[in-house]
């Protein structure tokens, strides 16, 4: 695997377009974990629920490990 690079993400601007871009270059599998996401963050204008959808569609494995729950 090859590690990838970032600098410190503050804000909800620099994490959505960080986690869209490793969704839009991504060659096998991404591994999302949050606490807490709200629906407008998914489908609102930043659209990151589209970006996970057109990584799946190119056979991207998506994983969202949410809230620490075991399933």
């Amino acid at each position: 695997p090859t590690p990838l690079l970032a600098t410190r993400l503050v804000s909800d601007t620099e994490h959505t377009a960080f986690l869209k871009d490793v969704l839009a270059t991504a060659k096998r599998e991404v591994m999302i974990s949050s606490y807490n996401v709200l629906p407008e963050r998914l489908f609102g204008g930043d659209q990151l629920g589209r970006a996970i959808i057109k990584a799946a569609k190119r056979g991207i494995g998506v994983y969202i490990y949410y809230e620490n729950r075991p399933w």
